[in-house]
C-alpha cells in the first residue's frame, strides 16, 4: 500500500530478542551500509498483520536501513557454555593481547543483577586496579571490589582471567558472568573493564621456567635480538629476592659476549630474548 507506519529514527536492538521481527534477527549488513529491504510477510508481521500500526494481513514490508554500528557478543567462557559473554563497547589498538603472567592495569566497575533481566546494581565506583593474569591472587583494591560484589576474594579475578586475554590495549568491554563462572548469590554479574596497559612477564626459553623476565621498558621499533656468542653492551643489577639486597651491579655499560660466562647464567640466557633499548 505504500503506507509509512514508522518514519526514520534510530533503532537499537539485540539479535537475541525473540520478540523482534525475524528480519531483524537475520539481518546481515556492514558498518556504513545503506540498503532497501523488501521483506516477505513470514519475516515481518505474517498473516495476521499488525492492526495497531496499520499493517494489513499478509503484507510485505519495504524497509530502508542504514547500519551504524554494533557491539559484538562473544561466548568466551572456557567451556563455551554461555557462562561468560563478552560485549565490546569500545575497540582498542593493535593486534596484541595480554598473556598468562602479564601484569595488567585497568579501570574496573562491577554491576550485579538478582536475575538476568533485573535492573543492575553498581557495587563500587569505578577503580583502577592491577592484576597478574593466571596468578590466582589479586591486589587489595581488586579483592575489595570482589568482596563488595559478594563474590569472595577471587570472584572478579576469575572473570578478569577470562576477559583480559581477549582484549586489546585501551579496549573497553563488559563480561556478563553467570554464577557458574564467578559464584556468589547473583544470577548475573557484569564486569566492565578498560584495559590501559600491561607489563610482559614471561619465562625465558630453555631455562625450564627457572628464569622469568619482566619487561620494564619496551623496545617498540626494534625487532632483532642477539644470537649466541654476540657481543652485547649492557647494564644490570642483581638483587636478592625477598630482601632486595644489592649483590652486584653495572651502572655503566659493560661489554659481554653471550655465553662466555662473564655474567650470571640468568642474565646470559635472558640476553637472547632482549632487543636494543629493552
Amino acid at each position: 500500500t505504500g503506507f509509512v507506519f514508522r518514519g526514520e529514527a534510530p533503532f537499537r536492538y539485540s539479535r537475541a530478542d525473540a520478540s523482534l521481527l525475524r528480519v531483524w534477527r537475520e539481518l546481515k549488513m556492514k558498518r556504513g551500509e545503506v540498503a532497501e529491504l523488501k521483506v516477505a510477510p513470514e519475516l515481518a508481521y505474517g498473516s495476521g498483520g499488525e492492526p495497531e500500526l496499520g499493517v494489513p494481513p499478509g503484507a510485505s514490508l519495504l524497509l530502508r536501513v542504514a547500519m551504524g554500528d554494533w557491539n559484538d557478543v562473544e561466548d568466551v567462557s572456557p567451556s563455551r557454555d554461555g557462562s561468560a559473554l563478552k560485549v565490546v563497547e569500545s575497540r582498542g589498538e593493535g593486534w596484541q593481547r595480554p598473556m598468562q603472567r602479564y601484569v595488567c592495569t585497568l579501570s574496573l566497575e562491577v554491576e550485579v543483577r538478582a536475575c538476568a533481566e533485573s535492573a543492575p546494581e553498581k557495587v563500587a565506583p569505578e577503580a583502577e586496579v592491577t592484576m597478574a593474569l593466571g596468578g590466582g591472587s589479586v591486589e587489595a583494591p581488586l579483592e575489595e571490589v570482589s568482596r563488595l560484589a559478594g563474590l569472595g576474594a577471587w570472584g572478579v579475578g576469575a572473570a578478569l582471567d577470562v576477559l583480559l586475554p581477549t582484549m586489546q590495549r585501551r579496549e573497553r568491554a563488559v563480561l556478563r558472568c553467570s554464577q557458574a563462572l564467578v559464584g556468589g548469590p547473583h544470577e548475573r554479574v557484569d564486569v566492565r573493564a578498560t584495559l590501559s596497559s600491561w607489563v610482559r612477564v614471561e619465562p625465558v626459553p630453555h631455562t625450564a621456567e627457572a628464569v622469568v623476565r619482566t619487561v620494564l621498558v619496551e623496545a617498540e621499533q626494534e625487532h632483532e635480538r642477539p644470537n649466541e656468542d654476540a657481543r652485547c653492551e649492557i647494564t644490570f643489577a642483581v638483587r636478592a629476592a625477598g630482601s632486595g639486597a644489592l649483590l652486584e651491579e653495572a651502572t655503566e655499560p659493560v661489554s659481554v659476549v653471550q655465553g662466555d660466562g662473564a655474567v650470571i647464567r640468568a642474565i646470559d640466557a635472558a640476553l637472547l630474548e632482549m632487543k636494543r633499548g629493552e
